[in-house]
């Protein structure tokens, strides 16, 4: 069944990896002590994709997901989400002084801190979804 790019919307797309369920779904129980089966809807194996017109590797199929179960529970882990990334600093060099930056997924707004100086710093809107913690969107 050919796969539809989510980036371009094409179909030039090439599975690199089938990657097995059970083998994720036994990973996360050792090192994280979570059962995360349910999230799979039954599937045998996931793949990991790449559109061929852009690059982009993505997974599919596109409607697995973590909720907010699964993300709550990824908060008990202390490098679950660092405030310091070095993509953090290759991006922010990436972008024109002044331009504006739509963060997606935005956490804890942790990218925004970036760029040193008040003067450097880039405008950023974002958004994230709400969940019961009560950090929910900010624009």
């Amino acid at each position: 069944m050919p796969i539809k790019s989510p980036v371009t919307g094409s179909y030039h797309t090439s599975v690199i990896q089938e990657i097995s369920v059970s083998r994720i779904v036994a990973l996360y129980n050792e090192e994280l002590g979570f059962d995360i089966s349910r999230y799979f809807h039954g599937l045998e194996t996931i793949q990991l994709c790449r559109c061929d017109d852009s690059g982009y590797r993505f997974y599919y199929p596109f409607d697995i997901f973590g909720d907010d179960v699964f993300y709550q529970h990824l908060q008990n882990f202390e490098n679950y989400y660092n405030l310091e990334k070095w993509e953090y600093g290759a991006v922010s060099d990436l972008i024109p002084e002044k331009a504006e930056v739509l963060e997606i997924g935005s956490g804890g707004w942790s990218f925004y801190g970036i760029g040193g100086t008040e003067e450097k710093r880039h405008p950023v809107a974002g958004h994230r979804a709400e969940h019961q913690s009560g950090v929910g969107s900010q624009e």
